[in-house]
């Protein structure tokens, strides 16, 4: 989960991670920065046990960000399957994982509070899909550009000239300006929410059935839609 200066006081933030390095530069991060703690979870979101007990310990969630991704770009017909596979297990299955270790509680603390809860999946701004938004528990889809040093020497190297194309297309944030849309998506109770310009033509261009908070939002996306 992203934890900017803006974020509200009061407020718990709990980060889980695989790497413990980058786990204690974020927690040094945010105290330095806010003087506030926040919890850290060294797992893997593969480990269905341990995302469960992270979860338990974590105590109650209001937003939980699925933010976890991987990416070994490279031509289907020249890709391991060990690989292929690993991409599936981090980024849809652990995505399962963790809103399955976490959704329960959620929809208990909603019913017995009336509050909103908010569930975020992070993706690449290429990853238009569609869900049904139900009760108070909402879904946030969360389109990002291409995130300034999150993308390795090597992963540049061996990725696609297609892909290269389409990440160069857009120009790269820095992730605290992703936290802040990402924030004031979910705030505004927003289902689709693009980080970026293109990120917003995108969205109106393949908007599809997707549900919408405001009927200025409808319009622009029926009346604009067939010229994109």
């Amino acid at each position: 989960m992203y934890y900017t200066e803006d974020t509200p006081e009061g407020t718990r933030v709990s980060i889980l991670a695989q790497n413990p390095k980058r786990l204690e530069e974020a927690r040094e991060a945010v105290h330095l920065t806010t003087s506030e703690e926040i919890n850290v979870f060294n797992i893997d979101v593969r480990d269905t046990k341990a995302m469960s007990q992270a979860v338990e310990e974590t105590g109650p969630i209001d937003v939980l960000v699925c933010n976890q991704g991987v990416l070994l770009p490279l031509e289907l017909e020249k890709q391991e399957l060990k690989e292929i596979k690993f991409m599936v297990d981090v980024n849809m299955m652990g995505t399962f994982h963790l809103i399955k270790a976490a959704l329960p509680a959620m929809k208990w603390r909603t019913e017995e509070t009336g509050l909103p809860a908010s569930i975020a999946l992070m993706s690449s701004q290429a990853g238009q899909v569609s869900m049904v938004k139900q009760h108070t528990l909402q879904a946030n889809f969360l389109f990002e550009a291409l995130v300034r040093r999150c993308s390795t020497r090597r992963a540049r190297e061996r990725r696609p000239e297609l892909t290269n194309i389409i990440a160069g297309s857009s120009k790269g944030m820095e992730a605290d300006d992703v936290a802040k849309a990402s924030k004031n998506g979910i705030k505004s109770g927003r289902f689709i929410i693009p980080c970026n310009f293109e990120g917003t033509i995108i969205a109106i261009a393949t908007c599809g059935l997707s549900p919408q908070s405001s009927f200025i939002t409808t319009f622009i996306e029926v009346a604009i839609a067939n010229f994109l």
